[in-house]
């Protein structure tokens, strides 16, 4: 268990009501220090476009946390067996306002709104069933992150609270930084 990842929630009262389901992607990039990486930074510092030699040829591994009855949930915990700091974690929420990346994301059709607070509706209407949960962005500090000297590191995501009726949150983050 010393190199596991581990993922728990902060609940408010008792009960086994709350759920909490994970999607983990994991991107390895086979180029990492190769010729075509080579080409891949030349080619982004020529065009000037940072983000695309910084976010094609990384490392990196993204979590997607949904939680039923989020509102009985504080915060949710991921102790990494590594240590990270906050420009290792980047926000994929506002990326899900691309309706093309939503639809790919979740293999459907689906509708996105803003909402207040920074919170946005996203659901999918099928024949058979209707779905729909809000999402919210995250902002990351230095105090999210503890470092347990010798182990790894601990991020808390808050969860907010929305007004609306969806029972449902999404959460999605990506850390930069893998080890092994």
């Amino acid at each position: 268990m010393k190199n596991s990842i581990a993922i728990w929630a902060d609940k408010k009262g008792a009960g086994d009501d709350v759920y909490i389901d994970i999607d983990l992607n994991l991107w390895l990039s086979r180029y990492k220090n190769s010729l075509i990486t080579s080409l891949v930074r030349k080619v982004g510092i020529f065009f000037k476009q940072k983000w695309f030699y910084e976010n094609h040829i990384d490392n990196y591994i993204e979590f997607g946390i949904k939680i039923s009855n989020y509102k009985k949930v504080e915060q949710v915990h991921i102790y990494f067996p590594y240590s990270i700091s906050h420009h290792d974690i980047k926000d994929i929420v506002p990326e899900l306002t691309n309706i093309s990346t939503l639809n790919a994301l979740f293999n459907e059709k689906m509708n996105i709104s803003q909402e207040d607070g920074g919170f946005y509706l996203i659901s999918s209407k099928k024949k058979t069933e209707e779905k729909s949960f809000v999402a919210s962005a995250s902002y990351f500090e230095k105090e999210d992150i503890k470092h347990i000297e010798g182990e790894g590191s601990l991020l808390t995501l808050k969860i907010p609270h929305s007004d609306n009726d969806v029972n449902v949150i999404y959460k999605r983050i990506r850390i930069n930084k893998l080890e092994r």
